[in-house]
């Protein structure tokens, strides 16, 4: 994440970690989200599969971000490689 904070020129002040396996619920994640927020999921295959399976109940208007840091990125390599999803 360092390197994207940098190269973006993000203020890590305005940047709020949530470690998603140790949460219970997104919702209460996604209810806190203002409306200028951003989403960025960064993981692999097993932490997309998690999040997209736990918030198919949720009525979610946001766009979410997918960073792809996990050993194999099977999800993005189907998809077309990382840099359709820059």
């Amino acid at each position: 994440m360092e390197k994207y904070i940098d190269k973006y020129s993000l203020d890590r002040n305005d940047i709020e970690f949530v470690d998603i396996t140790r949460l219970s619920s997104y919702q209460s994640v996604i209810d806190s989200l203002g409306k200028d927020d951003k989403f960025i999921l960064s993981g692999g295959d097993g932490t997309l599969s998690r999040f997209i399976n736990r918030i198919d109940l949720y009525n979610l208007d946001k766009n979410i971000y997918f960073l792809p840091s996990g050993s194999g990125n099977d999800f993005i390599k189907y998809y077309g490689g990382k840099g359709h999803f820059s």
